[in-house]
């Protein structure tokens, strides 16, 4: 369960890779920033985020309460990754405490090609 402080907001990010998130908004009325453009959700609204950048989603909390929401999602024991588009980062966690934190902007040029595996 996470609550969400007015005016404050969550990452905007999206999943790769064996992971689907499921948000059932407890108490308040958060803002769900997505790709079809915005929408305010209220107590009992379930929504499903599937894997890829068309997914991306974020919540933000423009009333006067905290909002209270609970997060599922697929097996953590699963391998995955998460995209922050704003922060042009992707975070691959090994654990609840320990992950990698990569900048896009870090990427190097794909010097494999012509190698198996490669195409």
């Amino acid at each position: 369960m996470y609550e969400l402080e007015p005016g404050n907001t969550t990452d905007a990010h999206y999943h790769r890779w064996c992971r689907e998130e499921w948000v059932l908004i407890l108490t308040g009325t958060p803002a769900l920033r997505h790709g079809e453009g915005q929408t305010t959700l209220s107590a009992g609204d379930i929504c499903c985020f599937p894997e890829g950048p068309s997914r991306a989603h974020q919540l933000r909390n423009d009333g006067g309460v905290p909002s209270r929401l609970i997060v599922f999602s697929t097996s953590t024991a699963r391998p995955m990754s998460t995209f922050c588009p704003d922060q042009d980062t992707v975070l691959i966690p090994f654990s609840d405490r320990e992950g990698l934190l990569f900048r896009f902007g870090d990427q190097i040029e794909d010097n494999r090609a012509g190698e198996p595996g490669s195409g």
